[in-house]
């Protein structure tokens, strides 16, 4: 402000000087700003150098004399100077022509905000074909009110080219009415940040910007109503709840979130029609889970008039709404709004962009749509890799009518030039056109992810006779992979299936089912069971590296349930001489120790009983940290000690039978009552 005082006086005593006096006291005046020039005054030596140049001091111009004394001005940092020693020597008078020297010292001008030297460095820079800097230079001697400079800007790609972050172009941008700018522009002015600080300037540029529907400025609007706004302790905005409201609903329904959490102060509804737009949009958004989909159905009701009135541009606003909420089926409806030009402008590339959303939302409808315009560059660069990988994804993904156009499309292209061999929408694709190795190679990845769609593609290969299918399908349903329900009979099925192809793993598996009585109402089970397993082995005979030896444990649970124990102890025996860790189950071992001891136990040979429980429930503490050990342990480990004890209690020691009886019972079995008589009539003797 001293700066700008000080030229100002001597302004000031240079027209009184040259314009208002007489010629005496114009040579008094003169000897006063050469007396203050000598005194190294900045303003001065511009005053005087000006006074050369316009011939007021009745000698002769010297041009050199002229530029030496705005140089010496100029070297003050003094902006008046600067210009005039740019624009002297852009021109060549007084010095050398010098563009370079130019560009500098307009650059010290335009950097203290001096307009016109902003404006001849932006014209400058403009002849060098740098628009970047053009623009930049333009926009400063603009915002400092160079009305010349706007019509330049006009012709110039600012948009693209601005700093955006600068003030200038906030401020030009503002006064051309873009509401971001003006947002910005008034919370400058709200916190005085690189501007004089005004309120009511800012409260105007809010309102404009709100008027504008730009979501923030809305919000600031909100907060202004709220409080009411003072300028010298008076309300020129008293406080408005409901205009508060209005602004934050507004805001809110932009996507501003601070409004959102202005609102839970408020029962909305009692400041706004239940008839108001943007009430209705509010209460669509504020539905928390699934409240794109009820825009989506406030688009189809205002799009068919189906209850309310038939109105086009309130549908839009829904749909558009659903669609950046993340509905599939509203962001598919803009894309084909797009693409043919209903309700908006055709615009192919907002089309495609649109489609992307869709099929980013899982939408096949969209991928189809976009592999037709990589196919065809519409809205888009050619790009037929892609176009092939989003007809296999539908192709692949969708059923019906979709896929069989996807599968068409796709007939046209050798898919391998755009995909791996390995890549699993191609080997989905294979699997769908019915080869039964690609369904396999799915079915067992999908299985080894735990996921249901193994079953589809085993089924394909299943009913293509796939043998291998089928019994992976009957592991499926009798061990509850895939998290499916638990299903025997489904399982017996599928086995059934494949025995018939003399599957092997499947024999094993039904005559393990038989074994454990897993089929209630099945007639001669132990038969059938039998006959599966000596098929099994008759076939495993031919190729040994197929043998199972879980099969010998079956055969032996088979003959002990049908009483022939001899038999059964000679294959546990098999089963238990052969059993090797790491290739045979822990499980299987305990449960052929176990059912060879019921066999002694059954002939009565109670001390080879009583070895076996021994090394069985040795090998359980072993196996207790296995999975498959962990969720049966104390029933495993119960039931051997029951078996114990009913092993001891026909060899006539009472007291350790009733020991072992206890030591189940606090496992969780169930002790038979004669046993429990017996321990009793047993402590009453002690």
């Amino acid at each position: 402000m001293g700066n700008y005082l000080q030229k100002i006086t001597i302004l000031f005593f240079t027209n009184l000087c040259f314009c208002s006096a007489g010629f005496g006291q114009n040579v008094i005046r003169l000897n006063e700003i050469k007396s203050q020039a000598r005194q190294g005054k900045p303003e001065a030596i511009y005053q005087l150098a000006k006074i050369y140049e316009e011939g007021k001091s009745g000698d002769r111009v010297n041009s050199k004399r002229i530029y030496s004394l705005y140089l010496e001005s100029a070297n003050y940092s003094y902006d008046s100077a600067q210009y005039e020693v740019g624009r002297l020597s852009e021109s060549g008078t007084g010095t050398n022509m010098d563009l370079q020297n130019a560009k500098n010292y307009y650059k010290g001008a335009a950097d203290q905000n001096h307009a016109k030297a902003a404006f001849r460095l932006a014209q400058i820079y403009e002849r060098e074909k740098n628009q970047e800097l053009a623009i930049d230079y333009y926009l400063t001697a603009f915002t400092r009110g160079y009305a010349e400079a706007g019509s330049k800007l006009e012709t110039l790609p600012v948009a693209q080219l601005a700093n955006k972050n600068r003030p200038s172009y906030i401020m030009y941008m503002a006064e051309k009415g873009d509401p971001e700018s003006m947002y910005k522009l008034g919370l400058a002015y709200a916190n005085g940040a690189g501007v004089e600080k005004n309120t009511k300037k800012s409260f105007e540029l809010f309102r404009l910007a709100a008027r504008k529907e730009y979501g923030p400025a809305q919000y600031e609007l909100g907060k202004i109503y709220a409080k009411g706004l003072k300028v010298n302790e008076e309300y020129v905005q008293p406080p408005s709840v409901r205009l508060a409201v209005v602004n934050y609903v507004r805001a809110a329904n932009k996507g501003v979130a601070a409004a959102d959490k202005e609102l839970e102060n408020y029962t909305v509804r009692n400041f706004l029609s239940v008839d108001d737009k943007d009430y209705q949009i509010y209460e669509a958004r504020k539905g928390g889970g699934g409240s794109e989909n009820k825009q989506y159905q406030l688009y189809l009701r205002y799009l068919n008039g189906n209850g309310v009135p038939k109105d086009e541009k309130k549908a839009l606003e829904y749909c558009q709404m659903a669609a950046l909420s993340g509905n599939a089926d509203a962001a598919l409806a803009l894309a084909d709004m797009y693409e043919k030009g209903m309700m908006l402008e055709k615009n192919l590339r907002n089309a495609f962009v649109w489609y992307k959303e869709a099929a980013r939302l899982k939408s096949d409808t969209a991928l189809f749509a976009l592999a037709d315009m990589y196919a065809t560059g519409r809205g888009t660069e050619i790009d037929v890799a892609k176009s092939v990988r989003y007809n296999l994804k539908v192709a692949t993904s969708s059923r019906g009518e979709l896929s069989a156009r996807a599968m068409y499309k796709l007939s046209r292209y050798n898919i391998l030039q755009y995909v791996d061999q390995n890549d699993l929408d191609y080997i989905s694709y294979l699997g769908l056109k019915g080869n039964v190795s690609a369904q396999m190679r799915l079915g067992q990845y999908y299985l080894s992810e735990g996921n249901a769609k193994a079953i589809d593609w085993f089924r394909m290969a299943a009913e293509l006779n796939n043998a291998e299918a089928q019994k992976l399908l009957g592991d499926i349903y009798l061990y509850g992979k895939c998290k499916v329900v638990v299903d025997a009979r489904e399982a017996a099925s599928w086995y059934y299936m494949a025995a018939k192809s003399n599957h092997i793993g499947a024999m094993k598996e039904l005559a393990f089912m038989y074994s454990e009585k897993l089929l209630p109402g099945e007639e001669n089970t132990n038969q059938k069971g039998l006959q599966l397993a000596q098929k099994y082995l008759e076939i495993a005979q031919k190729n040994p590296s197929q043998l199972d030896l879980g099969i010998y444990r079956i055969i032996g649970d088979i003959y002990s349930e049908s009483g022939e124990f001899p038999q059964a102890i000679s294959y546990y025996n098999v089963f238990i001489n052969g059993f090797k860790e790491g290739t045979n189950r822990s499980l299987d071992m305990l449960k052929a120790l176990d059912g060879r001891a019921i066999a002694f136990y059954n002939i009565r040979d109670f001390r080879s009983s009583l070895r076996d429980i021994d090394l069985a429930l040795a090998q359980i503490e072993r196996y207790k940290g296995q999975p498959e050990i962990v969720t049966q342990y104390n029933f495993l480990k119960g039931s051997l000690h029951y078996q114990k004890g009913r092993v001891i209690a026909n060899t006539g020691n009472q007291l350790a039978a009733c020991n072992e009886f206890q030591k189940a019972r606090a496992m969780g079995m169930t002790i038979d009552k004669r046993y429990l008589d017996l321990c009793g009539a047993s402590s009453q003797r002690q």
